[in-house]
């Protein structure tokens, strides 16, 4: 992801280093030597857009304002994106990946560098007639298909992380600018729609016989979604706005990618004021998207193998910081049965976290996490971890048994117990020895376990358990979630007085 400062995108020059501009100019020269291509009013375009970057470059003086720097910006922008984005040719089976995606992040970098310096560059139009491959639309309209084409490419995979720092980076950037507020509904609208059109077609589409790839060939934005966001008929921009996805693994992979950036605390958690009104909606999308990628990504793990935990990440970002008693709302309700889902399956399927590999480790490490949270909601709802525990805790247990290394002297095993002991019919007074977070290595472990307050909880903080629960609007969609996790937990429904106590097999 990409890195930040005090909530600010990193992506500036240093103080002593020349203007963005000067250095995302010369990094535009650099590929003027050999840009060639074959049509005469491209060349033609080409050589003039040169003449003027090399003016300014040798005469940054030149552009008096703010405004100035902005359309020439906008210039780089537009020459860098027709050369090397466009240039990257993802059906050359003869094409060098090094190189492909050495491109691919020096282009990354080059839109941070200019963007930082001059955002409103995002919104730039143009009379539709100034460049030959530019329309009427904003800038970022048309940059955006031009970065998404690659993000979950069979030649392109290691370039998710970037690309999705990338549009968590623009996102910021339009927050904290003021003459950007009105488009962030608008770009936060463009990157849903994408995900839900390529979970729709994915969960229309069935799987090959032969368990191979399958073809889909769809074209983003929709035009409906470009008529809405430019006012006028998608049919016009198609050319320059549009992307085509063209496999099932490419379409499962963007549509994580889009969520996971959409999900990031900086950005569902904003506390900006501005960004409120825009985002309160996203964590109740998100989590339905989340729902609806895991039921995808089970149909087709043999087509794009995707790592379950990736899943219970994006679901911890989703988490309210804390489970309060008082105040359980649809989505913080919502948002822990999923967690309790994506456990489970995890723990019905370990294999990610046995190895000894970085990838093992990082997962183990968010499934740990992922038990403590969930140890932190049994302790205010008891329901999660009557219905979760067992199933969840048991087939870890033998996990641990099986795999000798994630003993009892691992953080991972006292995660473990730390839910079970969490989840009994009575909250316990204090954690096992063993289990108390001065026994957790990892310290962001450590201080999970360290919130969950066991020993500081009075009677009033906890649900009583024959305390009727109130319905809550949409308590439709939470009751769809909760089957479904009693579905897969082949768990039997709790009496709604919630007396039935589980028991660890």
């Amino acid at each position: 992801m990409a890195a930040e400062h005090h909530g600010r995108p990193a992506a500036a020059a240093a103080p002593n280093a020349p203007p963005p501009s000067t250095l995302a100019a010369q990094l535009v020269e650099n590929i003027s030597a050999s840009t060639k291509s074959t049509r005469s009013d491209e060349n033609a375009e080409l050589k003039r857009l040169f003449a003027v970057i090399e003016k300014v470059k040798n005469k940054p003086d030149l552009l008096k304002d703010a405004e100035q720097r902005t359309e020439h910006n906008h210039m780089l922008i537009y020459v860098y994106a027709r050369v090397v984005l466009e240039g990257i040719k993802l059906d050359d089976p003869f094409a060098d990946r090094n190189h492909l995606r050495n491109e691919a992040l020096k282009a990354i970098n080059f839109l941070k560098v200019t963007i930082e310096e001059t955002p409103n560059v995002l919104n730039h139009t143009t009379d539709g007639k100034q460049f030959v491959f530019r329309g009427e639309e904003p800038l970022w309209i048309w940059i955006f298909p031009k970065i998404l084409r690659l993000l979950g490419h069979s030649r392109c995979l290691d370039l998710a992380a970037p690309i999705e720092g990338f549009f968590q980076f623009v996102i910021l950037a339009v927050i904290r600018t003021g003459s950007m507020w009105k488009s962030l509904s608008s770009i936060i609208m463009y990157l849903r729609e994408t995900s839900s059109a390529l979970l729709n077609r994915l969960q229309d589409t069935a799987p090959s016989a032969t368990g191979r790839d399958v073809s889909i060939d769809i074209t983003l934005p929709s035009a409906a979604t470009l008529e809405f966001l430019l006012g006028k008929p998608g049919t016009l921009f198609v050319q320059q706005t549009t992307y085509t996805v063209q496999h099932v693994s490419q379409a499962l992979r963007q549509a994580t990618t889009l969520i996971s950036a959409l999900a990031h605390p900086s950005i569902s958690k904003t506390s900006s004021l501005v960004s409120r009104p825009t985002l309160s909606e996203l964590t109740p999308w998100l989590l339905d998207s989340l729902l609806s990628i895991r039921a995808v990504q089970n149909t087709w793990q043999a087509v794009a193998p995707s790592p379950r935990a990736d899943l219970l990440n994006i679901a911890l970002n989703l988490l309210p910081n804390k489970p309060s008693p008082a105040r359980k709302s649809l989505a913080s309700q919502k948002s822990y049965a999923l967690l309790a889902l994506l456990c489970a399956e995890l723990s019905a399927h370990p294999d990610e976290i046995l190895g000894i590999d970085e990838q093992s480790l990082a997962a183990r490490k968010t499934l740990s996490l992922a038990l403590i949270r969930l140890a932190h909601a049994s302790l205010v709802d008891r329901e999660i971890g009557r219905i979760a525990a067992p199933k969840i805790v048991f087939p870890l247990e033998l996990v641990c048994l099986e795999v000798p290394s994630l003993g009892e002297a691992h953080d991972f095993s006292r995660s473990i117990r730390v839910l079970k002991q969490a989840s009994t019919s009575v909250v316990p007074e204090s954690l096992e020895p063993e289990t108390k977070p001065p026994c957790f290595t990892d310290a962001e472990l450590r201080q999970a376990v360290e919130d969950l307050g066991i020993g500081d909880y009075s009677a009033e903080d906890r649900e009583p358990a024959s305390k009727r629960r109130k319905v809550l609007p949409g308590a439709g969609e939470l009751g769809e979630l909760t089957a479904r996790l009693y579905e897969v937990l082949q768990a039997d429904p709790i009496p709604e007085n919630g007396t039935l106590e589980h028991t660890f097999l």
